[in-house]
């Protein structure tokens, strides 16, 4: 399937998923070695030319990195240019980091290179039993009441808060229903 904005951007014939199904890493030690690296990005804009972001995109396949993201923008200060951001794992310091800028550095528009911070993705649980792993930190969190709290001096309130807490801590997500 060929997308319609990559034949927008002149690069008709470039196949996305073919593309990035091709620099997926193997599974193994390489992927291990992978998932511990830091992600890192870079943004720039290329030649106007048919198959540029694809020469571009190929440079990080020919040096065994694969790429997590790739999108394009305007560019922020020429806004009817297209500015890409590729996403890879990886560090500013490594030797195929390096190679593989320097050889971007001279497909690039005017030789920038703009290093994109990774955003800091806080952890989410993908399963329900994942919520079983901080449940106790998190009902411990609420054992103590503030002396403003509406419910502080109210026995029956604090009574039925310690049920509350002891049932959650004792449910694990694949026992069904909550109690």
């Amino acid at each position: 399937m060929i997308s319609r904005r990559a034949t927008c951007l002149g690069i008709g014939g470039f196949n996305p998923r073919r593309f990035l199904a091709s620099m997926a890493l193997r599974r193994g030690e390489e992927h291990k070695k992978v998932l511990t690296t830091p992600a890192i990005g870079v943004a720039f804009t290329l030649h106007d030319n048919p198959g540029s972001l694809v020469e571009a995109l190929n440079i990080f396949s020919r040096r065994g990195i694969s790429l997590s993201h790739v999108s394009n923008r305007c560019s922020p200060l020429e806004p009817y240019k297209a500015m890409f951001h590729v996403h890879f794992r990886g560090g500013w310091e490594s030797k195929e980091t390096r190679d593989v800028l320097e050889e971007l550095r001279r497909l690039t528009l005017d030789g920038q290179l703009f290093k994109i911070a990774a955003p800091d993705v806080p952890w989410f649980p993908r399963h329900i039993s994942d919520l079983d792993q901080f449940s106790k930190s998190t009902l411990d969190a609420g054992d103590q009441l503030e002396s403003d709290h509406p419910g502080f001096t109210d026995p029956e309130y604090r009574a039925r808060r310690e049920e509350i807490a002891k049932i959650a801590s004792e449910y694990r997500g694949a026992d069904g229903p909550v109690p």
